[in-house]
């Protein structure tokens, strides 16, 4: 009866150095597979990037451009360096040249297997100025979200000038886009009731002043565009005043009285 239980108790023991043993033996094999893994897709050389496609550079200095992606493409990982295709942020650099270059509209960049970025890029194009005072002796080209990004030697025409009473940014952003599309719907209602802009100025956080070519000046609430200019339209439609040179200005800016003299 001694021996049957002490055989059993081997066999059990038996039994759980074989699982002890097949759990430690599979236990090793997954470390050595991610290792692996780990090696081939991060040092493997057929994943190392070694071209840059730049397409669309008409006007961008493709030199810079792809100089900046290559600074940011290597990582550092403990003592070696990779330029792995699967390390890459394309997002991040994408974001990082939209800062560094601002004559970029937009940008992206796509991974091209096996060791490829292909990089497609806009170049900024200007829709308004922006000077730095009614003078417009130093004037910028801004871009459709608001950012300056050239100083214009000569001011067209048709262009649109505005002024703020801020200073430019650090990061060139002058105005954001809505801004600029209110500014457009000025022009267009303002063309229509035959009164032409000299310029229009950002004159504090919720007053935007227009100063006319006709000799006056219209107040607007800055939050309120669109009102104040079906406002004015109707005020214009009534013929409460006479639109010539000993008007000084019109004030949209109240809810229920335009004010103007």
């Amino acid at each position: 009866m001694k021996k049957n239980t002490i055989r059993k108790r081997r066999s059990v023991r038996k039994k759980k150095s074989i699982l002890e043993n097949n759990i430690f033996s599979g236990f090793l094999f997954l470390i050595i597979l991610i290792s692996l893994s780990a090696y081939f897709f991060i040092f493997f050389p057929f994943f190392q990037i070694e071209s840059i496609t730049i397409e669309e550079t008409e006007g961008l200095n493709r030199d810079s451009l792809e100089e900046y992606i290559k600074k940011n493409i290597t990582q550092n990982i403990s003592l070696f360096t990779t330029k792995s295709i699967f390390l890459i942020s394309p997002e991040k650099i994408e974001e990082g040249i939209l800062k560094e270059t601002l004559t970029v509209e937009d940008i992206k960049i796509r991974r091209s297997f096996p060791a490829t970025l292909v990089v497609e890029t806009s170049e900024r194009e200007p829709i308004m100025y922006w000077c730095k005072d009614k003078s417009k002796e130093s004037c910028f080209y801004v871009g459709k979200v608001g950012f300056v990004f050239k100083r214009a030697e000569v001011l067209e025409k048709d262009f649109l000038i505005f002024t703020t009473y801020y200073t430019l940014p650090k990061d060139k952003k002058i105005t954001n886009a809505k801004m600029i599309e209110n500014f457009f719907l000025i022009k267009k209602e303002l063309n229509g009731a035959g009164l032409k802009i000299d310029y229009i100025k950002i004159s504090s956080p919720t007053k935007i002043k227009v100063s006319l070519l006709n000799g006056f000046e219209l107040y607007l609430l800055r939050e309120d565009i669109d009102g104040n200019l079906s406002k004015l339209k109707a005020f214009l439609k009534k013929e409460e005043v006479k639109l010539d040179e000993k008007l000084e200005y019109i004030d949209l800016r109240f809810e229920d009285r335009i004010f103007y003299k």
